[in-house]
């Protein structure tokens, strides 16, 4: 496992020079994260799952605020349906967005700079809700959870509770059975009864940029064979705050052909749920 201490470590022993002067922590840091979000945003490498619930006669609703861009969104409601996505433009070459029409969503529009989906035709019917009743609640590693109507819940989804979102993929009278706690980047934890959940009727899969490295313990959320990278894109920022333009131009252009591959092994791998990744003089 690569730590951000490890990266740190790397960073100060390549950019050392003859004088003896090196970069301390804090600057390391800096330079590493630039270069970490510089490859996550280049490679779109991260890539999750996100849901959530629709209002009656609302087109407009919020993205995750750690969004690159999105991916796929699929329509879950009433059928399973991929979301076609358009631009605003398509809409203004087309008569517009016409809000009177609803029923269910067919697509999607979002832009760089905003943080909202807006959803075409408008939903119909609000996402089915209900409360929790489980006596007591649940604690964070609970596999199921018993609702007062599930009536309205599909035999299989993902559900919102509190500030978690849980896929589940049995469902028993009013119990929800074989959940996979804290997915979509949100993380497991405990809920009192009465805690009220509803359905996600929407699903997006996203690239994501992720935290900061700032604790020595902190470990990047790339695959482990990528994390040399991040070194020599911190390097190349380094050389050059330094005036070391010569050696930055020699380091550049390796962190370029980095990026390049590392974006096709990427985009193989969503293409075919199958990650292979081999590169020398990586960590392991």
């Amino acid at each position: 496992m690569t730590t951000l201490t490890n990266l740190q470590d790397d960073l100060q022993a390549r950019m050392a020079d003859k004088s003896g002067r090196f970069l301390v922590d804090a600057d390391c840091t800096r330079y590493l994260n630039i270069a970490y979000h510089e490859f996550v945003n280049k490679t779109e490498i991260l890539l999750r799952e996100w849901g959530f619930s629709v209002t009656a006669n609302q087109y407009l609703y919020g993205a995750p605020s750690d969004m690159i861009k999105p991916g796929i969104m699929m329509w879950m409601q009433n059928s399973r349906v991929k979301l076609e996505y358009k631009p605003l433009n398509y809409f203004a070459d087309n008569g517009g967005l016409d809000l009177t029409s609803t029923g269910p969503a067919r697509y999607f529009t979002w832009y760089e700079g905003d943080d909202k989906f807006r959803l075409w035709p408008t939903p119909t019917s609000t996402s089915a809700s209900t409360t929790m009743n489980d006596s007591g609640g649940i604690s964070s590693s609970d596999s199921s959870v018993i609702l007062t109507s599930a009536a309205n819940f599909r035999d299989r989804g993902m559900i919102l509770v509190d500030n978690e979102q849980m896929h589940y993929y049995a469902k028993s009278s009013n119990t929800l059975q074989q959940l996979v706690r804290g997915v979509a980047g949100t993380s497991a934890a405990s809920h009192s009864d009465g805690a009220t959940l509803s359905q996600s009727d929407v699903h997006l899969w996203y690239y994501y940029q992720p935290s900061d490295l700032s604790s020595g313990s902190d470990t990047p959320e790339i695959p482990a064979p990528y994390h040399d990278n991040l070194v020599l894109g911190a390097l190349y920022h380094a050389l050059r705050s330094d005036g070391r333009d010569r050696e930055a131009t020699i380091v550049f252009q390796e962190w370029v052909q980095n990026i390049a591959y590392a974006k096709g092994e990427a985009q193989k791998a969503q293409s075919s749920n199958y990650i292979a990744v081999n590169l020398a003089d990586g960590y392991d």
